[in-house]
């Protein structure tokens, strides 16, 4: 009976955390239409007026966006008109929305003081209509080919990692090394980061190889990865006409940390710490879970094919870059669109996914902000395109990654 329970287990979990994840993503997939702003208060009437038409004589946008920021202005981050009414007044929340961005609006009254506002971007709003409507009209035989692409800088990662595996004395099979991959994306989309732990769980248990030391080759690869990020917004940035645009357009600012989120970590620190100086057994495994890990780190100096590792490291990357392309050809308003476009959208769109899990309801917003305010493209095709890459890549992500969770127990 308890075998048939684990067996039972074994498939309706991986089952159920599909199912899950696909209804997550598409219920995250609409959003309402968003303003960041600047705000601050003055007391007087007379110093709010006289404050508005000195710095409205200077409305340079770059010039005043740098001016703004080193004033005393609190920084309002995605705010829906709702949430505008709560803080402040249905009159000032109207006025916010009805106004363009990069504006500074006149001083309003509100609680026995002055305020004033600077709408410094607009987040267009995406429905379930939008949802729809963006896979009307769409050329599926370029999403077929980004699929084969995205399949492909999957399998190079995984065959790029036997490289860091070798100098442990591991060499499991390219199957192995694709499914565990494919697991840490899909646990990814659930927990931020918590991917890396069970890519290297899954594949420690299947291969009966030390968890610590794949994990450090797993930080070794991420480190990697971030480099080749920078080396891409680089490029992204270089290629931007109005960088500055560009600039305010990839930050992701959160608005600052819970207030309990400081103590918190404060008292887990002082706990651990106090667990490992008195308790030598924990002492002990935390020592050798450290040194585990530093030996995997260290096999970035042992790699015996240092030429196949960095063609690999290429190739991935340049991947995800011919990915988002062949996916903008998908859609006729977008099949011209700029090498600097899409290079632009996926900084931006890998920002989101840092941001929240796989980009959950943020990659097709940041993807249509750029399009929209450093482009030109229309709302509809904007967001057409960010709903269309996200989703179609996330449901390949999902259908891959559940298929990995069954299909790993039979290539061990």
């Amino acid at each position: 009976m308890k075998s048939k329970l684990i067996k039972i287990l074994k498939i309706s979990l991986p089952i159920a955390i599909g199912v899950y994840l696909t209804w997550y993503f598409i219920s995250n997939a609409v959003s309402a239409e968003k303003r960041s702003f600047y705000s601050t208060v003055i007391s007087s009437e007379i110093a709010s007026q006289e404050y508005y038409s000195s710095t409205i004589s200077i409305m340079d946008n770059l010039e005043f966006d740098s001016l703004i920021q080193s004033e005393i202005f609190k920084f309002n981050n995605s705010s829906t008109i709702e949430e505008i009414k709560e803080n402040f007044s249905t009159e000032i929340a109207q006025k916010i929305f009805d106004s363009d961005q990069k504006t500074l609006l006149k001083p309003l009254f509100y609680k026995n003081v002055y305020y004033i506002f600077y709408v410094s971007n607009i987040e267009p709003e995406i429905t379930k209509e939008h949802f729809i409507s963006s896979f009307r009209n769409v050329n599926y035989l370029w999403i077929l080919l980004s699929f084969i692409v995205a399949f492909l800088s999957h399998l190079s990662r995984a065959y790029r990692w036997k490289y860091l595996l070798e100098p442990l004395g591991l060499k499991p099979k390219l199957s192995l090394m694709y499914h565990s991959v494919m697991i840490g994306y899909i646990i990814n989309l659930t927990i931020p980061r918590s991917g890396e732990l069970a890519r290297a769980a899954y594949f420690s248990k299947y291969q009966n190889s030390s968890s610590e030391k794949v994990f450090g080759t797993i930080i070794v690869e991420r480190v990697i990865d971030l480099l080749m990020f920078g080396l891409i917004f680089i490029i992204a940035l270089f290629l931007q006409s109005d960088q500055e645009t560009f600039n305010q357009l990839r930050q992701t600012e959160s608005g600052g940390l819970p207030n309990w989120l400081l103590p918190t970590f404060i008292t887990l620190f002082i706990l651990i710490f106090g667990l490992v100086i008195f308790i030598p057994k924990i002492r002990n495994k935390l020592s050798k879970f450290l040194k585990g890990i530093l030996e995997g780190c260290m096999t970035i100096l042992k790699l015996k094919q240092k030429v196949a590792f960095i063609f690999h490291t290429f190739l991935i990357w340049f991947a995800y870059i011919l990915m988002l392309w062949l996916t903008a050809l998908a859609i006729p308003e977008m099949a011209f669109a700029q090498i600097s476009a899409i290079f632009a959208c996926f900084v931006a769109g890998t920002f989101a996914i840092g941001a929240t899990p796989g980009g959950i309801g943020l990659y097709p917003i940041m993807i249509s902000s750029v399009l929209i305010s450093l482009y030109g493209y229309s709302s509809e095709v904007a967001n057409s395109f960010g709903i269309l890459m996200w989703t179609t890549q996330t449901a390949l992500m999902i259908f891959l990654g559940v298929y990995s969770l069954i299909a790993i127990k039979k290539v061990a």
